[in-house]
């Protein structure tokens, strides 16, 4: 199940990269029905929808913090998971 895992995170997140628009950064929302759409079987494997997409964008937000190409992703995907931590 892991395995299965890891690979559908990676499909996730490179996806993901060629989804998000630098100029028009995304919110919460904007991620919780992305992941809703192109990937509900990595929701239904997590269980918490919410909390599923803030740990995904935290960790693709530190993945990405030493890559000088996607500073503004970077920062849009740390809002969207402190966001959605926030939530109760």
């Amino acid at each position: 199940m892991a395995h299965v895992e890891s690979s559908l995170v990676a499909q996730m997140r490179a996806k993901l990269l060629r989804g998000m628009d630098r100029r028009d950064p995304w919110d919460a929302l904007d991620l919780l029905n992305w992941l809703r759409f192109h990937f509900p079987e990595y929701l239904q494997i997590r269980g918490d929808d919410e909390r599923a997409a803030a740990e995904f964008a935290k960790e693709l937000a530190d993945e990405l913090s030493n890559d000088p190409a996607f500073p503004l992703i970077e920062l849009n995907l740390r809002m969207i998971s402190d966001e959605l931590g926030k939530r109760p």
